[in-house]
């Protein structure tokens, strides 16, 4: 996966360059720059995103993630709450912040959210991998 990351950012990044305002682009490009292991750098294309498109969720999900690896938990979570407000039963936004709530010694909120997630999909590991 990380070769496929560095060829798409060139690819992304050239795509933008044609016309500004692709949010596809945007969204990919900072995915693309997240599993290149650039957080910070896909933060300055998700800020855009978010702005420009609040109830995108997987932006969300995207910049609630690169926060995270960025160390800024507070961030993160309040990514996740966003994505979760614009789907309660996202559970990506379930489990990732309630990892994030875990790591801020967030134990009991943590425990909730993992609860509702494999309340919500019972057949993903993902979701019970937490309990």
């Amino acid at each position: 996966r990380q070769g496929e990351c560095e060829k798409a950012i060139p690819c992304f990044q050239q795509a933008l360059k044609m016309r500004k305002d692709s949010l596809f682009a945007q969204v990919h490009l900072g995915e693309s720059l997240l599993n290149c292991n650039l957080p910070q750098q896909a933060l300055e294309v998700l800020d855009g995103v978010v702005a420009a498109e609040p109830s995108k969720i997987s932006a969300w999900l995207l910049y609630a993630s690169a926060k995270s690896k960025v160390g800024d938990m507070h961030a993160a979570i309040k990514g996740y709450d966003t994505a979760l407000s614009i789907d309660p039963t996202n559970i990506a936004a379930l489990v990732n912040g309630g990892t994030c709530l875990r790591d801020l010694g967030q134990l009991d909120t943590a425990l909730a959210r993992f609860r509702q997630a494999a309340a919500i999909a019972p057949r993903v590991a993902e979701a019970h991998y937490n309990l």
